[in-house]
């Protein structure tokens, strides 16, 4: 079950969720006007930095994986466009290593987990990202290859969607509402940060084909 909602007594910024093993942190919060001033939600789902010390002992590499899981700093960007703005503004504190809150409940690699795929899957089959190694918990990235130390175990997973995934949802599906009611429509801009793109001459050498 996840934690109640807290808001503060002069502050817009509600918390919600929790992170498992993190004592008590929530898992995002939401800071919106009330009443809304325009119909845009600022979403920012893999910025998260909150990192249990369970999920550092676990990587493999945990330096170089969290820097490259997360959207480092785009939540400060989302900060200055929402304070500019107006727009409701929704940040994950969990960070994605632990999950990926831009995937479904069910995009899961079982070969993560001690016991595998759970009978009841019959012949479930992982989608296109968990296939990638970047499904509902990442497990693998170019250059780094796997990410964890050891399998992950069912209850791990189980927490991370009570605790983190729902919560973060259910508070994503219901501003959206709230933005509806009041202006008949709403805009959901889901920010992220990408690598850098390489150079016209990185992009040439990368097409020679050496002989």
């Amino acid at each position: 079950m996840s934690s109640p909602d807290k808001q503060s007594s002069d502050s817009p910024i509600i918390e919600g969720g929790m992170i498992p093993g993190s004592a008590g942190e929530a898992a995002y919060f939401l800071d919106a006007q009330q009443p809304s001033t325009i119909p845009i939600l600022i979403a920012v789902p893999h910025a998260g930095r909150t990192y249990p010390p369970s999920v550092f002992e676990r990587m493999r590499n945990p330096g170089t994986t969290s820097v490259r899981l997360e959207d480092r700093y785009a939540d400060q960007l989302a900060r200055r466009v929402a304070d500019a703005t107006g727009a409701a503004l929704l940040v994950a504190k969990a960070p994605r290593a632990m999950i990926d809150l831009n995937r479904d409940p069910d995009d899961v690699d079982w070969d993560m987990f001690a016991r595998g795929r759970p009978d009841r899957l019959g012949s479930y089959e992982p989608g296109r990202r968990a296939r990638s190694g970047l499904g509902l918990i990442p497990r693998r990235l170019p250059g780094l290859g796997e990410l964890w130390k050891r399998r992950h175990e069912q209850s791990d997973l189980d927490d991370r969607i009570a605790l983190i995934h729902e919560p973060y949802h259910r508070c994503l599906a219901t501003e959206l509402q709230r933005l509806r009611d009041r202006w008949g429509a709403a805009l959901l801009l889901d920010l992220h940060s990408m690598p850098p793109l390489p150079s016209a001459g990185q992009r040439l050498a990368g097409g020679i084909r050496r002989g």
